[in-house]
């Protein structure tokens, strides 16, 4: 139910805000009663929110290991390779756009 209402504002502050105050819960359930694991609330977090691990890093659990986050981390990274590569071809698309006007 708290992802469908974190999902509703239009206002991506406060649907950040409201994320985060999910990850927050799910990694201090971690520690308490009703245990999961930090992959399985980093799972969660991801397919359900745009939250990013740069986001995530000061919730993240003391005692968690990185393998725990290494999934999550490398699908960010594969992210950002995404991005990257999308950037270059609008870049390199552009460029030759605006060689095409100056001739």
């Amino acid at each position: 139910m708290a992802k469908d209402y974190a999902n509703k504002p239009e206002d991506k502050k406060v649907k950040r805000d409201l994320w985060m105050k999910i990850a927050e819960f799910l990694f201090k359930r971690q520690q308490g009663g009703n245990e999961i694991s930090v992959q399985e609330a980093l799972n969660f977090i991801r397919v359900n929110s745009k939250l990013k691990v740069e986001d995530l890093l000061e919730k993240f659990p003391k005692e968690a290991r990185v393998e725990d986050m290494k999934e999550h981390l490398c699908k960010c990274l594969e992210d950002y390779e995404s991005e990257i590569q999308s950037l270059r071809q609008t870049i390199e698309k552009n460029s030759h756009n605006a060689e095409q006007l100056r001739n």
